[in-house]
C-alpha cells in the first residue's frame, strides 16, 4: 500500500530512501534499513485542479477534507498537506459557514534510484527474528520513494454566528448563494447584506494559506479570494530544477527491495504481502475519518468560546473538557503503530459520536440534565429510576412524575410529586434544584414542599454537583437533579 504524506519543513533529496512512519509522518533517520539510495530522474507530473466548496455542518466538512486530500495527494488526515491541515483546523464548526477556494498544482516528482541500494544485514536479521510488524515499528511502515513538487492555495471566507440555530438561519437565507458558489465560485451582490441582516451577531473574516506559489496580494474579501485562487501560479525552484516546493513525500512498501521480499518469503509461515497493509486499510480509513471528526468538534469548541457569549461558566468548562478529549484521542491515533492497528477494537478509538450530543447542546444554548428518584415500597409505580432531559436555563419548575402513596380510603390518594428546576441566578450562572411536593388529603399537613438546595455547578467536577431533596420524616425517600457531563469512560 503506497501513500503520500506531508513533508517536513525543509524537505529535500536527503530524505529519499529513508524509512517513514505513516502515523507520525516522521522520517526514520536512524536506524536506516537501506544504504546507497540516491536521487533519480525528475519526472513530469504537471497537474492542476481547483474547487469551490461550502462547509456548513459535519457532513460537508468531511466532504471538504476528502476533496482537499484527493486534490493535494495527501494520505491520512493527521499527516496531511499544508492546505488540508489548514482547512482541517479552521474551516468547520457547529456555529460557522465557510466558503472555501482551493487550488492545487503539481509540477514534477524526483524519484529515488534504488538500483544500487542495499538492505543492511541488521535490518534483515531484525525482520527475520521479530517479524514484519516489529520491523515496521523500528524502520518505518514505508520508505520514501519520491518527492512531489508543486504548490497549493487554500482560502476561506468564514461566517461565524453565536449559535448553531443562527448559523442555520443564515444558511437558509443565503441558500441560493451557497449552492451557486460551488458552481460559479461567486455570490450575489446582496450576499453580505443578507448575512448581516439575518443575524446581527454574524461576523465574517477572510484568511488563506499557500505553499510553493508565486507572490500574490493578500485577499481581503470574497472576490479577491476567488481571484487569487483562480490565478495561482507556481514559483520557480532553481535548486530542484522545477517549479514549486516539496508538497508530498511519495511513500512505497519495503517489498520493493528483493532482499526484503526474499526474507518475507522465508519466514515461517511465509508473509509475502506483509508490507501491503491491505488488511488494515479499512481501519486506517476509519481512523483517518475519526481524526477529522475530532478536529471538527475541537474547532467547534474553540469557535463557541471565541464568541464570548458563554456567560454560564459550566459551558466554558464543558467545552474545555470536550476539546481536551479530542486532543487526547487525536494524539492516541497518531501514536499508533502499524502492528497495533491490526488488533485494535475501533470502538475504543471512534468516540466522536459520544461527544457530538454534548457539543450540540452547547451550540444550541441547551443543557442536558439528569433527574433521579428513589422512594420506598409504600409508593406505587416506578419508585426508582432516572431520566435525562434537554432544556434551557429557563427557570421553569417541571414535574418528572407523581406517585401514589398507599391506597385511596375515600378522600383521594396521598401523592408525592418529583419536580426539578433549571434556571439562572442573578449573575447569569446556571443553577439546578430538586424539589418534592407531598400531598396528603388526611393531613395536617395537607401540603408539604420539600426543596433541595440551589446548586450552581461549576469547575471540572460540575457533573457531580447535585441538588438532593429528601423527605424529612423518611429521608430515604429522595430525588436529585444534576447536569450531565462527559462520559467518564472517555
Amino acid at each position: 500500500m503506497g501513500l503520500n504524506l506531508a513533508p517536513p519543513e525543509g524537505a529535500d533529496t536527503n530524505l529519499l530512501g529513508l524509512g517513514i512512519n505513516c502515523f507520525t509522518g516522521r522520517p526514520v533517520t536512524s536506524p536506516s534499513a537501506i544504504s546507497g539510495a540516491k536521487p533519480g530522474e525528475l519526472i513530469d507530473k504537471s497537474y492542476a485542479q481547483s474547487h469551490k466548496l461550502v462547509v456548513q455542518d459535519a457532513s460537508t466538512y468531511s466532504n471538504m477534507l476528502s476533496t482537499a486530500a484527493s486534490m493535494s495527494a495527501s494520505g491520512l488526515s493527521w499527516s496531511a498537506s499544508a492546505s488540508v491541515s489548514y482547512l482541517r483546523d479552521r474551516a468547520g464548526s457547529e456555529t460557522s459557514i465557510s466558503l472555501i477556494a482551493l487550488c492545487d498544482k503539481q509540477s514534477s516528482m524526483r524519484a529515488v534510484d534504488i538500483s544500487g541500494a542495499t538492505v543492511s544485514q541488521d535490518a534483515l536479521d531484525y525482520l527475520k527474528q521479530h517479524g514484519p510488524a516489529a520491523f515496521a515499528d523500528r524502520y518505518g511502515t514505508h520508505y520514501i520513494a519520491g518527492l512531489l513538487y508543486g504548490g497549493s492555495f487554500a482560502g476561506r471566507l468564514k461566517i461565524t454566528t453565536e449559535t448553531s440555530e443562527a448559523r442555520d438561519s443564515v444558511a437558509a437565507a443565503v441558500h441560493g448563494d451557497l449552492n451557486g458558489f460551488g458552481v460559479s465560485g461567486s455570490v450575489s451582490a446582496s450576499f453580505t447584506q443578507t448575512v448581516t441582516s439575518t443575524s446581527s451577531s454574524a461576523t465574517m473574516d477572510v484568511s488563506n494559506t499557500a505553499t510553493g506559489g508565486a507572490y500574490f496580494v493578500q485577499p481581503s474579501d470574497l472576490p479577491s479570494l476567488i481571484s487569487v485562487c483562480d490565478n495561482f501560479t507556481l514559483a520557480d525552484n532553481p535548486g530542484a530544477g522545477c517549479k514549486g516546493d516539496v508538497i508530498a513525500l511519495v511513500c512505497s512498501g519495503w517489498d520493493d527491495f528483493p532482499a526484503i521480499q526474499d526474507a518475507l518469503n522465508h519466514l515461517n509461515p511465509p508473509q509475502t504481502n506483509a508490507f501491503d497493509y491491505t488488511a488494515v486499510q479499512s481501519k486506517l480509513t476509519t481512523l483517518s475519518s475519526e481524526f477529522a471528526n475530532l478536529s471538527y468538534i475541537a474547532n467547534s469548541c474553540q469557535d463557541l468560546k471565541n464568541q464570548g457569549r458563554l456567560g454560564i461558566p459550566v459551558y466554558q468548562t464543558l467545552l474545555d473538557q470536550i476539546a481536551g478529549v479530542c486532543d487526547a484521542h487525536r494524539t492516541t491515533i497518531q501514536n499508533l503503530s502499524m502492528s497495533a492497528v491490526g488488533s485494535i477494537d475501533l470502538d475504543n478509538y471512534v468516540i466522536s459520536g459520544r461527544l457530538d450530543p454534548l457539543l450540540g447542546n452547547v451550540a444550541t444554548g441547551q443543557v442536558l440534565i439528569e433527574v433521579g428518584w428513589s422512594l420506598d415500597g409504600a409508593f406505587q409505580g416506578e419508585t426508582n429510576g432516572k431520566a435525562q432531559h434537554l432544556l434551557t436555563f429557563d427557570g421553569q419548575m417541571r414535574n418528572q412524575l407523581t406517585l401514589d402513596h398507599g391506597g385511596d380510603p375515600g378522600n383521594g390518594p396521598q401523592t408525592m410529586n418529583i419536580n426539578y428546576l433549571v434556571g439562572l441566578d442573578a449573575d447569569g450562572n446556571g443553577t439546578v434544584k430538586a424539589f418534592m411536593h407531598w400531598h396528603d388529603p388526611y393531613g395536617p399537613p395537607n401540603q408539604l414542599d420539600i426543596p433541595g438546595p440551589v446548586i450552581t455547578p461549576s469547575g471540572p467536577t460540575f457533573a457531580s454537583q447535585t441538588s438532593v431533596a429528601s423527605w424529612p420524616s423518611f429521608p430515604w425517600n429522595q430525588t436529585y437533579v444534576r447536569l450531565v457531563g462527559l462520559d467518564p469512560g472517555l
